[in-house]
């Protein structure tokens, strides 16, 4: 399946061909669309249907029970078979009001009871339902990644189809606590349900796979409103059932979505007078014009923006390759020259970037900051020296940032209000740099990186998209992470500096695509020295100088291709975008602060040093 997500093009096509009596008695309004219920025929079709998988998933389920009920026992105590309250098919011919407060709540349907194999920890509800986390969901145990990946987990459910409380085809069934929740914030949510039973895999389900935040169930609810749509006619119904079975078998062989959402375009503000009314349109099915049932959704949003970033210094100051500070001025730099080279790159794709800049640089080579500010980019601090922050004392820190913020003030008229530390040096242990930022007016960071590496990350870290973090005593900061990718299960630095030279482009391009198709803009860096193919080659150790020199030739035509393919702005300009500011609404983290005891040298004249504070266990908090 190919997909431009730059552009909003797609060859899945959802849509249902119906004749146009019909689509036009259906397309008649909101009213029309409430009341809008599946032919006898696909009700008896589709009951047939169910009955049928429902006795082969149920025999397949009595097989397997016995060894995933001990393999499950085995890794954690609790039932091997969990049940949950779900919502089912909503039979009412008229919705209730919801601020009615004389009847009980309404959850949108009749609940039911559903059944499957557990594959998180007996106590993961303990602080009461939640969405799964970002990246992954750290409460599933390790049976239950591959039970969920394989959907092993979801065996008991043939029972539920069975008992006619569900069907094999049909929305996502969803638990009362949250359709409460998404009948005030989600257009037409309490229409996806209405005659239709919720099933165990599903359009929705199929295009869009979990979900892990309200824009994908945005998302999702616009599909099940299609398929909805297509129970009214039998033509309609059986074409896109047997699409969705098809692609089912795909889905799992794939142990992933078959595509990410290119179609609809991402929902960012949902239209509230048309998302999922049915209208008629004239679509063009293999070669021929044909009336077509589709849901008139929202316009289509603007294609993600992505954050472009550059970490401006000299191919020395790279941590790799040990270079002493006092050889620095003594080596021959191309750092002009590479900088030009981006910013042409950028003005051909009409792309803007943020340029983090040493104030080593700057104060030696001001031309780097007028040609980055003339070309209307923003700039960025990376500090002056290039010290790592796990290597400075808070005193040290806000020396050299603060001569950092000198030197980029004297040749440009910019206020700096982004940082990004040297190789990423913000972690757990120094989270306390944040708060100096913050007091020198710097509104957003871009240096934690939520993987282990040797010299920088916080594997745990619980926030992948743009967030604020609290900083305590009313304080706050907006935090950028760098991109990650989940293979396997586990996290991988991604579309970045080595990992974009190491990587094959068609890895850091699906991954872009894979983020833009769920709403989620992705994080672009790299230094200029990595277009210098011609920088000079310094002894260091086997490692260092892999990771230093690998592929050096493939930056500037891997960069040109994703410029080509995506669209990148600043981290500025990205922020008060609508979908990013949606983002920074929600998930704030928490940042629990100990700062270490500065040395003697740094306590001024008549300060008291206190004593050294003891980290406390987890200083992040979501």
């Amino acid at each position: 399946m190919v997909t431009d997500n730059r552009r909003g093009k797609s060859d899945f096509n959802p849509t249902t061909t119906v004749s146009k009596d019909t689509a036009m008695r259906q397309a008649g309004g909101a009213e029309g669309n409430s009341d809008m219920r599946p032919s006898t025929a696909v009700t008896a079709l589709k009951r047939i249907l169910d009955i049928m998988v429902g006795l082969a998933g149920t025999a397949a389920f009595l097989i397997a029970y016995p060894i995933l009920a001990l393999l499950i026992k085995l890794e954690s105590p609790g039932s091997a078979v969990y049940s949950q309250s779900r919502v089912g098919m909503d039979k009412r011919s008229r919705l209730g009001n919801l601020a009615d407060t004389r009847r009980g709540t309404d959850v949108g349907g009749k609940p039911f009871t559903i059944y499957k194999f557990r594959t998180m920890r007996s106590d993961a509800e303990k602080n009461g339902p939640q969405l799964c986390g970002k990246g992954g969901d750290p409460r599933v145990t390790r049976l239950g990644r591959i039970l969920r990946s394989t959907h092993l987990d979801e065996l008991p459910q043939f029972w539920n189809v069975l008992k006619g409380e569900m069907s094999f085809i049909g929305p996502r069934p969803e638990r009362p606590h949250f359709t409460v929740r998404y009948f005030k914030e989600i257009p037409q949510y309490r229409e996806r349900t209405r005659y239709v039973k919720p099933g165990i895999t599903g359009l929705s389900q199929i295009v869009l796979g979990y979900d892990d935040s309200l824009e994908s169930v945005v998302r999702k609810t616009h599909f099940d409103l299609a398929y909805r749509a297509s129970l009214s006619s039998l033509a309609a119904w059986l074409r896109l059932e047997f699409w969705v079975m098809f692609n089912t078998v795909k889905y799992l062989l794939n142990r992933g979505p078959l595509t990410e959402a290119a179609r609809p375009p991402v929902l960012t503000v949902p239209d509230l007078e048309s998302l999922g009314r049915p209208r008629m349109a004239m679509v063009r099915h293999r070669g021929t014009l044909k009336p077509t049932l589709v849901l008139a959704g929202a316009p289509a949003a603007k294609p993600v923006a992505n954050f472009f970033t550059v970490d401006v210094e000299c191919w020395f100051h790279a941590h790799n390759l040990h270079m002493p500070r006092s050889a620095w001025e003594g080596s021959r730099t191309r750092v002009v020259e590479n900088v030009h080279r981006l910013l042409e790159l950028l003005a051909v794709h009409d792309s803007k970037a943020t340029f983090f800049v040493l104030g080593w640089v700057a104060d030696r080579f001001p031309e780097v900051v007028r040609m980055i500010d003339i070309a209307g980019h923003e700039i960025g601090t990376h500090g002056y020296y290039h010290e790592k922050v796990t290597d400075l004392t808070p005193f040290q820190f806000e020396k050299d940032l603060d001569m950092s913020l000198n030197a980029l003030s004297r040749h440009t008229s910019q206020r700096i209000v982004g940082h990004r530390a040297s190789n990423f040096s913000i972690v757990e242990s120094t989270m306390w740099a944040l708060e100096i930022l913050a007091r020198y007016g710097i509104e957003y960071d871009s240096s934690i990186f939520p993987v282990k590496r040797k010299r920088y990350g916080i594997p745990s870290y619980p926030n992948r998209l743009p967030h604020v973090i609290h900083l305590g005593g009313g304080a706050s900061i907006r935090e950028v992470p760098l991109s990650v990718a989940d293979i396997g299960g586990k996290a991988f630095p991604i579309s970045g500096g080595g990992y974009l030279r190491l990587y094959p482009h068609a890895l850091t391009d699906l991954y872009i695509r894979r983020q833009n198709g769920q709403g989620r803009p992705a994080m672009l860096y790299l230094h200029p020295w990595e277009l210098d193919t011609e920088q000079k080659r310094v002894p260091a150790g086997l490692l260092e100088s892999f990771q230093h020199y690998v592929n050096l030739d493939t930056t500037e035509w891997k960069l040109d291709r994703l410029l080509g393919r995506h669209d990148f702005t600043s981290i500025k300009e990205n922020l008060e975008s609508p979908n990013v500011q949606a983002m920074l609404a929600r998930d704030p983290v928490n940042a629990r602060i100990s700062r270490p005891l500065p040395a003697m040298a740094e306590v001024e004249p008549g300060a008291h040093s206190h004593s050294r504070a003891v980290p406390r266990e987890g200083m992040l908090a979501a």
